[in-house]
């Protein structure tokens, strides 16, 4: 998995590891824990698998992936 920002500068790429998830379906999650400091912005996020991404009409058939960050003073 790697991070994009719009002006071109990619950060990554992060090993993953899968997860099981909702159901007991193997996989279904993966997790990269990144150590890194990564300037604010809008990122485009890819993997090297992206038919394996969830997705549903909900979110127009468009992978689902979230994030969580901490600010640093």
């Amino acid at each position: 998995m790697w991070a994009r920002l719009p002006d071109g500068n990619v950060f990554g790429p992060w090993r993953t590891v899968g997860s099981i998830g909702q159901g007991g379906v193997p996989n279904a999650l993966w997790r990269a824990a990144v150590d890194a400091t990564l300037p604010a912005g809008t990122y485009t996020i890819a993997d090297s698998d992206p038919g394996t991404w969830s997705s549903n009409s909900g979110t127009g058939d468009a992978g689902v992936f979230w994030t969580t960050g901490y600010r640093i003073p």
